[in-house]
């Protein structure tokens, strides 16, 4: 009910439930009603609140016992506390009108007899309240409602408008501690959202420095794997048939796979409850249903149920969010065991920055509509719902304004998720860090874009994506030390939340590393164990790459070998078209054109129909000026294929931007060796490969530290900025 906007201290103000001031009436809620629920003291609850109209500032909820006298000096000492952050007030950030959240109840009250539940909302589009924590009230601290971007003034202030509230009320009952409630609690949907502050820098040293073992356990959601994350999207459409539920590939990946993203249901799906039939779902299992249901249950019971098997919702190509059929998809995870929902939103989107710096998408209305929906559906604490993010869906604000590749559609299109009590319900996020290009190409950095969603998302469990490579756009090759990198970068990030690393996908098998050893190298990294049982998939040949000579230093980019010498009109990165049909460009050092005029290090184009002209054929250089020869550590490349034929199914990778620019050559030196990402260089190891720089140190990366003259970078043996 409305306040009616009067101010501080007016006698004449609401009551505690909006009737007239400290005062009851007949026509309020103030007067007994049934009791709507039934809770235990100092119990953890779920409450929702839908906003009609959304004027910024913040609101609380407070608990009186009716045996009390019901007035502000009770409701006043015994507020509900938020289990995230350990707040009372929830400050509204964007334009949501609804919220999830999750309180805990004073440890001090019971009340067999009732009490009333307050909900007080101080809205703040005539005033702001004054002295508020900014890690929590973002924009407000300084006068600015974060909604509007206006500054209407501090309440209180001479010539500032009264401040608004709206107050309504329930009856319930809290039993004492240890008696079972009479009717069950509602199921508690989890936290809003924080703020976000500056992100944690990431070290920039480039000597490296050993890895802690064992690893460091974080603390896990209880409906999550217990410790570091391991996670694989795994394609329905790719999957070999099996009569039976233990004969499935599905059902023997290894335990350090710890959860495993089935793809893709359509969003506006069609499924009849308990027919085990895909028809109308979008999954392309060639299985029948009963088999892949057994293969869930016996995936999962092969680790004590420690392995959890999500379905995965959308994808690139089933986008029709806006029909979405919540019981079809609800149904299927029911009938088929599955342990929750991936949120795989990916949709075109349209995104702008306000005055005040906020941004706002097109598809934010739509993204948080369908999260909230879902989590109705699968409820806090019985169902893991977790979402793909955009490589650049936080970026835009604070810290992360500037955040590069600039330009991207996608840049900012999972802030008001994240911000939003929706987002905030989530128990996992899956971020896409690929299909991007990297530092050298487009200035991308799959760290930061962790850091960005860590300053949203603080207790939940954040996944920083790799992609078998070469990724669909951009062609960059991710490297196991990259991985390596990559796990060990997440879980020091952590800021005591899950982490881990996902994976697109387990069935791509055109390049190396493959799934088997990016999977692999995760276990290695996070001491899951049984890290050499091999995957039940078929997978691309890529034999066992030597184990790094030293850990990779944070905040470098993906390799790009040094081009080969001689006339070319231009240098394509790792897997890039190539050869007179495609502009004269050449290969990269150590990389042969196919005949098909893509680059790589694969038979098919090292051999017949090799380009000797733009590249190596046969592991040998090009025939007119010798290059240096690629590290061993670096990866192999993608398939000469002239053209990739498109998924039968979709996948959880951004549409197609325009290509990066090559990567740069390397400096003009006499060096007879190259060494890779992260590893030595200098007079005795040898130069950098093309866009990176040779520290004092002696160690490869592209970090200021690494590249700046100040800081003693060495020209002769790679990149000085």
């Amino acid at each position: 009910m409305s306040g009616n906007g009067l101010g501080f201290g007016n006698t004449n103000g609401p009551g505690v439930c909006g009737d007239p001031f400290q005062g009851t009436n007949s026509n309020f809620i103030m007067q007994p009603s049934p009791i709507q629920a039934t809770y235990t003291q100092g119990g953890v609850i779920g409450l929702s609140v839908i906003l009609t109209a959304n004027h910024g500032g913040k609101f609380s909820f407070r608990v009186c016992p009716r045996s009390s006298s019901l007035d502000e000096a009770c409701f006043g000492s015994n507020f509900l506390t938020r289990v995230d952050n350990g707040q009372t007030d929830t400050w509204i950030m964007t334009s949501q009108m609804d919220y999830s959240l999750t309180y805990q109840l004073p440890a001090g009250i019971s009340c067999d007899g009732g009490c009333v539940l307050q909900w007080r909302y101080f809205a703040m589009q005539s005033c702001v309240e004054r002295g508020c924590n900014p890690t929590y009230c973002g924009a407000y601290a300084v006068g600015t409602n974060a909604v509007y971007g206006g500054q209407p003034g501090f309440c209180g202030d001479p010539g500032v408008a009264a401040a608004e509230f709206f107050l309504n009320c329930a009856d319930i009952r809290i039993t004492p501690s240890g008696v079972n409630p009479s009717t069950p609690s509602p199921s508690p949907p989890p936290t809003p959202t924080p703020p976000s502050p500056s992100p944690v820098t990431p070290p920039t040293n480039p000597s490296p420095s050993p890895s802690p073992s064992p690893t460091p356990q974080a603390p896990s959601n209880s409906l999550l794997p217990s410790g570091p994350l391991n996670v694989a999207y795994y394609q329905t459409w790719s999957a070999a048939y099996a009569s039976t539920g233990a004969a499935m590939d599905l059902a023997k990946i290894p335990s350090y796979i710890n959860v495993v993203i089935v793809s893709f249901a359509r969003p506006e799906c069609t499924y009849t409850k308990g027919s085990l039939s895909f028809a109308g779902t979008g999954l392309d299992f060639s299985s029948p249903g009963p088999a892949v249901k057994a293969a869930i249950a016996a995936l999962k019971a092969a680790t004590s149920g420690n392995t959890k098997v999500l379905l995965a919702v959308g994808g690139a190509t089933f986008t029709n969010f806006a029909s979405m059929n919540t019981q079809c998809i609800a149904d299927m995870v029911e009938d088929f065991g599955f342990d929750g929902v991936d949120i795989d939103f990916e949709l075109p989107s349209t995104c702008s920055t306000s005055a005040a710096g906020t941004v706002s998408c097109s598809t934010d209305t739509l993204l948080i509509s369908v999260t909230s929906a879902l989590r109705m559906a699968l409820p806090v604490g019985q169902y893991i719902l977790s979402t793909a993010t955009w490589h650049v869906g936080c970026y835009g604000e604070g810290a992360f304004k500037n955040s590069q590749p600039s330009g991207s559609a996608w840049k900012g299109a999972n802030l008001a998720l994240a911000k939003s009590g929706a987002g905030q319900q989530l128990d996992l996020i899956n971020i896409m860090a690929y299909d991007a290009g990297n530092i050298a190409s487009t200035g991308f950095n799959p760290t930061e874009s962790y850091l960005a969603h860590r300053a949203y998302w603080k207790t939940q469990a954040i996944a920083l994506g790799v992609q078998v490579p070469p990724e669909a756009w951009g062609g960059n090759v991710v490297t196991l030390p990259q991985v390596t990198q990559y796990s060990n970068f997440a879980r020091d990030n952590a800021g005591g939340a899950q982490y881990g690393i996902m994976l697109w996908s387990l069935h791509k098998t055109a390049g190396c590393p493959n799934s088997q050893l990016i999977t692999q190298a995760v276990c290695t990294a996070y001491n899951l164990g049984s890290c050499s049982t091999p995957l039940p998939l078929s997978v691309s040949t890529c034999g066992t790459p030597p184990p790094p000579s030293s850990p990779t230093p944070p905040g470098t980019s993906s390799p790009s070998p040094a081009p080969p010498g001689g006339s070319c009109s231009s240098y394509a990165g790792p897997g890039g078209q190539c050869g007179s049909a495609n502009g004269g460009a050449c290969c990269q050092a150590g990389q042969c054109c196919s005949q098909y005029g893509w680059c790589g290090t694969l038979v098919d184009h090292c051999g017949a129909g090799c380009q000797a002209g733009y590249g190596s054929c046969s592991g040998s250089p090009p025939p007119t000026t010798p290059s240096p020869s690629p590290s061993p550590k670096a990866s192999p490349s993608p398939s000469p294929k002239p053209s990739p034929s498109p998924s039968p199914k979709p996948s959880p990778k951004p549409s197609p931007s325009p290509s990066p620019s090559p990567s740069p050559k390397p400096p003009t030196t006499t060096c007879t060796k190259f060494t890779t990402l992260g590893g030595s260089c200098g007079a005795t190891a040898g130069c950098c490969i093309s866009s990176q720089c040779c520290s004092k140190w002696g160690y490869c990366g592209v970090t200021t530290t690494h590249c700046a003259a100040a800081s003693g970078c060495q020209a002769l043996y790679g990149r000085c900025a």
